[in-house]
């Protein structure tokens, strides 16, 4: 009786980790937000943003779910903080290719792997 009761235990401890697990792996984790000093682009500013402006721009596109994109993202955001200052010559950008209203731009832009970083 006792073994049924340490295999039952053992049952229940399995698919807690493995509910834990897969609810950690699958939460949409935003990488970059408005405290940062980056420009938030998405499929309804991209194009208009980058295309009106006189100075260049260096745009990360990255996905929320990448690791690498999650290592660089601290790397990113200092970049973006200590040339801050340099808006009239340089801006800097993100674009999360994993959301469905990015996806035609990160496409249009030949994106084949994240993270990328493209000046225009």
């Amino acid at each position: 009786m006792s073994e049924l009761l340490i295999l039952k235990s053992c049952i229940v401890l399995l698919i807690s980790f493995i509910l834990t697990f897969h609810s950690a792996k699958c939460e949409k984790q935003d990488l970059y937000g408005n405290s940062d000093d980056v420009c938030i682009l998405d499929g309804t500013n991209l194009k208009h943003t980058l295309l009106n402006q006189s100075s260049m721009w260096l745009v990360e596109y990255y996905s929320s779910w990448c690791g690498t994109c999650h290592e660089f993202a601290p790397i990113y955001k200092k970049l973006a903080q200590d040339i801050s200052e340099w808006s009239y010559v340089l801006n800097v950008g993100v674009v999360d290719c994993s959301e469905k209203v990015n996806l035609e731009n990160c496409r249009n832009m030949s994106i084949t792997s994240t993270p990328t970083l493209r000046v225009n």
